[in-house]
């Protein structure tokens, strides 16, 4: 994860970037929901979604975030 300088910018499709940080929250924020929850269900913009088969699931937007 780049805390100074250079950051890694990927482009996911038309001006719809990604940058490794985006990446390294996502995955800190679903390692935190496990750590507490468990096996539950995940749905995130940066990984695949978890085959949701329970009625109850977290939705990582980062959006929300910026």
């Amino acid at each position: 994860m780049a805390l100074k300088g250079e950051v890694e910018v990927s482009n996911k499709g038309e001006q719809d970037l990604v940058t490794d940080l985006d990446y390294e929250l996502e995955r800190f924020i679903i390692e935190e929901i496990r750590k507490n929850y468990g096996d539950i269900a995940i749905v995130s913009e940066e990984f695949n979604a978890d085959k949701i088969k329970s009625e109850k699931c977290f939705i990582i937007d980062q959006s929300a975030f910026k």
